[in-house]
């Protein structure tokens, strides 16, 4: 019932895109659905997974706004609205703080990004305040929830975390149906959703308005099902959830997801996987994955081939170029805020390539604590075997092909979970239960195979 509600749900903010909606009408909506899906997962296990789990959904519908509009109109979205939920609840827990040297050290450097993070507001060309300073919120509240996942986490046990990845996954499948829906709506004369025309392709953006990153986000959620599959008894069948996602992410028309998914799934395979077997099955399975994306790629983005989505790089040189001879100007302090702005300077783009914009924003100082952040998170979550350290890898090379990092939401989301997960409890269910994915518990949200044999943690 859930996921046929959710599947509704983003289908209603897509013809709201397209078609007079009341805005009122769909903020109630939204609202309805959101506190009975955080009541169903509260009762299957505790708040702090719950407020995760919502998260989780809320991701496609973070580029609109609560009313359905425009992100750009009004920047309140409800993943935000739920991070803040998120942050004050981790406040209230009375839960001591026990730091080791390495968290410590952590959450001084998250605590620097936040000081730091208001000199290149204050930098930022007043003509183009207004951007700059969403773009200030967005890494405050970044920094913010990561510090206190760091400073009052480790409380989501490891059949929470499954909950949590389950929602996650489940995101991403119903935003792909939303696009293949989206598609064939648009085959036949109907418009739902952002679609937009450029001169060799349609691209088809459901409610992501940022095409590369709804490509990459979509990646991210079919390797994670994938990673899940791995640790199922019964996997053949649920090979499903991936295909779908990943037909999604080519209907997109952008190439960025595609390209760095299939990158990170070969390391996965040769890696991360135990077993001749099972690497040389997973090869197969993700060659024919990896021509079937391609031939649906083509007949969205017709006139590119594999040539052209390797190494063309659409005039990306030019920016790079001009970013970097832009940074040597202010290299300590950088430029201030504000894409447009970069780019107007620039006379271009902004560079895409994440690490390389905010060295124009911030300069070095900044831009490698921001991104000191997310290595150390993915030392941490890869020294723990989590799941996410594959999706952080996954992001951080999708980002060197795409701008802005810190505006995908899930990196934000991918971070929190890798510094509240208790690895004591970690290590306890890995050994005690089979934490695979299925099509029939995915349909019911139903995480109870897990749960009879573990128990379901309630307290935080």
């Amino acid at each position: 019932m859930l996921v046929i509600l959710y599947i509704a749900l983003l289908i209603i903010y897509a013809a709201a895109v397209t078609n007079s909606i009341p805005g009122f009408a769909i903020f109630a909506v939204s609202a309805l659905f959101f506190l009975y899906a955080f009541n169903k997962f509260k009762a299957k296990s505790n708040k702090t997974t719950a407020f995760m789990q919502i998260m989780c959904l809320s991701i496609p519908l973070s580029w609109r706004n609560i009313f359905g509009g425009d992100y750009g109109d009004l920047a309140i979205t409800w993943f935000y609205i739920f991070g803040l939920f998120l942050s004050i609840h981790l406040l209230a827990l009375r839960k001591e703080i026990k730091l080791n040297r390495a968290n410590f050290s952590l959450v001084l450097l998250l605590a620097f990004a936040v000081v730091f993070s208001v000199i290149p507001l204050l930098l930022t060309n007043p003509d183009y305040f207004d951007q700059g300073l969403t773009q200030f919120i967005i890494l405050t509240f970044h920094n913010i929830i990561i510090f206190l996942a760091v400073l009052k986490g480790r409380n989501i046990s490891n059949m929470n975390v499954l909950a949590v990845e389950k929602s996650y996954i489940l995101a991403g499948l119903a935003t792909s149906i939303g696009l293949i829906i989206q598609y064939f709506l648009f085959r036949v004369g109907i418009s739902i959703g952002v679609i937009k025309f450029y001169l060799n392709r349609q691209s088809f953006h459901f409610l992501i308005s940022d095409v590369s990153h709804a490509s990459l986000y979509l990646a991210t959620t079919a390797l994670l099902s994938i990673q899940l599959i791995g640790k199922s008894k019964k996997n053949v069948k649920m090979w499903i959830i991936p295909i779908i996602i990943l037909i999604g992410a080519a209907i997109t028309s952008a190439r960025t997801g595609l390209v760095a998914f299939f990158i990170v799934y070969l390391i996965y395979i040769f890696v991360g996987q135990k077993g001749i077997s099972r690497k040389v099955m997973s090869l197969v399975i993700g060659v024919v994955a990896l021509f079937s994306a391609y031939s649906l790629y083509k007949n969205v983005r017709q006139q590119s081939s594999i040539r052209d989505i390797l190494f063309d790089s659409s005039d990306r040189d030019n920016g790079y170029e001009a970013a970097y001879n832009l940074f040597l100007q202010n290299p300590i302090f950088g430029h201030g805020f504000s894409i447009d702005y970069i780019s107007s300077v620039m006379g271009q783009p902004i560079p895409h390539l994440s690490f390389l914009q905010y060295l124009v924003h911030g300069g070095i100082f900044y831009t490698l604590i921001l991104f000191g952040v997310i290595f150390v998170a993915f030392l941490y979550a890869k020294k723990r075997k989590m799941n996410a350290s594959w999706l952080i890898l996954l992001t951080v090379l999708g980002t060197c092909l795409v701008p802005d990092i810190f505006s995908t939401r899930y990196i934000t989301l991918l971070i929190v979970l890798v510094f509240l997960e208790n690895e004591t409890a970690n290590q306890l269910a890995t050994k005690n239960s089979n934490v695979g994915i299925s099509l029939a518990n995915m349909a019911r949200l139903n995480f109870s195979p897990i749960g009879k044999k573990m128990g379901v943690n309630r307290g935080q």
